[in-house]
């Protein structure tokens, strides 16, 4: 039984299905280990091999996870960083022209809006948004 305190709600849930016990999903984990014991297909070895998978699959699934949103800030750095270049050669072009005495022709005027990445309440946490703005 002590087991079963390895795993959260949603583990629980999952185990229950996949013996066959049905259960409320707005239930109590006190009561979902109760429903689990107290089911007639529970065999202490299968449920702890099925916990052991259930938990393995939620930590590798919350591995790939959080490597996609690594990827993601990547992806959004090394944007930012192209776009910041390229205002940098835009203003060193627009410098030799005024030293060299030719007509200064400012090129299109980019927003500021434009170049900074846009933070998105629902999926970025602000820590990372932050660390990855400076």
């Amino acid at each position: 039984m002590a087991y079963l305190a390895k795993g959260n709600k949603l583990d629980l849930l999952e185990i229950c299905e996949e013996i066959g016990v049905e259960v409320n999903p707005s239930s109590k984990v006190a009561e979902i280990k109760k429903l689990i014991l107290n089911s007639q297909l529970y065999v202490e070895e299968e449920v702890k091999i099925i916990l052991d998978r259930v938990i393995s699959d939620r930590k590798e699934q919350e591995r790939i996870d959080r490597e996609e949103k690594q990827e993601q800030i990547d992806r959004e750095e090394k944007q930012h960083e192209l776009e910041m270049k390229k205002l940098e050669l835009s203003q060193k072009n627009q410098s030799l022209n005024d030293e060299s005495g030719r007509r200064i022709d400012l090129g299109p005027k980019i927003q500021l809006t434009q170049i900074t990445p846009k933070f998105d309440e629902k999926n970025d946490e602000m820590g990372l948004w932050t660390s990855s703005t400076l």
